[in-house]
């Protein structure tokens, strides 16, 4: 729940967007909610979270885990390189947070290698 106390200690307004790039399953997201409608009601109310992934399958699952806030909580398939500021579709002075814990941890690890004598991609971590 540290996140979601650093965002509640940041803000200066209930309104809030919250967007995770590379956000899978989702599972950050329930737990973030969670504490939220908990330990903040009122900012609760007034949030719109969006787990933002290149993953149509993630995304999915996504949507499962975060059943309980389904009014709270959105996905998007997008590529983070296509975020813009009207992503959102509304007020852009909303305070907003960009997260991307999945995205910044699985760059360095991943090496894709292309074969040309078989035309396949090995993948190595």
């Amino acid at each position: 729940y540290a996140v979601a106390r650093w965002v509640l200690h940041c803000m200066e307004d209930s309104q809030l967007n919250i967007i995770e790039f590379g956000g899978g399953s989702g599972t950050f997201a329930v737990h973030f909610l969670d504490y939220l409608r908990s330990a903040a009601p009122q900012v609760y109310q007034n949030i719109n979270y969006i787990d933002a992934d290149v993953s149509q399958n993630l995304l999915k699952d996504a949507t499962i885990r975060n059943e309980r806030h389904e009014h709270r909580f959105q996905t998007r398939h997008i590529d983070a390189c296509s975020f813009s500021a009207n992503f959102f579709d509304q007020d852009t002075k909303i305070p907003t947070f960009v997260l991307a814990f999945e995205l910044c941890d699985n760059l360095p690890h991943d090496k894709l290698r292309y074969t040309c004598t078989n035309n396949n991609f090995w993948k190595a971590t």
